[in-house]
């Protein structure tokens, strides 16, 4: 599992992060679906080898700019067209269906000081983990949130984190969500931004 991850992280960490709104996360929202063949992926093949579900039938169907790592999970994408309850916004929303700890990263940034959200609904335990590429050329992983999911109505979840106190070493870092064994949790609009305390004293 540590393998694949080192594999896989450098095409994480070289996504170019830019917002006007200052969310850094490459869809957080889930609005961009990608379908490919299965077979045309050795590395999803695998994956799928592992325990991971991503869809029916030939093709795969996850978020754009996320890639499964450890776990063994099922992923489907609700859509709002099908039940306006699906979403917390716009028109999509992941669902996990977690028969081990799954993880699932993206793009991060630097070092520093985050606000982080995200709103879920279902049951079971989500972690917010920060995949560090460290100035020792070594990976550490910190968990910077862990919370509980309980319940059908979409709830907020935020927290103010500085991921260089948790991971002195941190260059950058590559952002994971994660998801407990047997947690059916659905996520929505995850967000991750420059503390506004931080910001405001950078601008000073």
């Amino acid at each position: 599992m540590k393998k694949s991850l080192i594999l896989t992280l450098g095409l994480c960490m070289g996504l170019t992060l830019s917002a006007a709104d200052g969310n850094l996360m490459k869809n957080g929202g889930f609005e961009k679906i990608s379908k490919s063949t299965k077979s045309s992926s050795k590395y999803l093949m695998q994956k799928i080898k592992e325990g991971w579900h991503v869809g029916n039938g030939p093709l795969a169907i996850l978020p754009t700019n996320w890639v499964l790592n450890m776990g063994a999970a099922k992923v489907e994408m609700l859509k709002k067209a099908d039940d306006a309850k699906n979403v917390h916004s716009g028109e999509y929303a992941m669902k996990v269906t977690a028969s081990k700890t799954s993880h699932l990263y993206t793009s991060g940034a630097k070092g520093g000081t985050y606000d982080i959200s995200y709103w879920a609904k279902g049951n079971g335990t989500v972690y917010i983990i920060a995949y560090c590429y460290c100035s020792d050329k070594k990976i550490r992983s910190v968990i910077l949130m862990n919370t509980k999911v309980a319940g059908d109505e979409w709830k907020e979840f935020k927290k103010t984190v500085d991921v260089k106190k948790l991971c002195p070493e941190v260059n950058s870092f590559a952002f994971a969500v994660a998801f407990a064994k047997n947690s059916v949790v659905v996520i929505d609009d995850i967000s991750l931004s420059p503390a506004a305390a931080a910001a405001t004293q950078a601008s000073k």
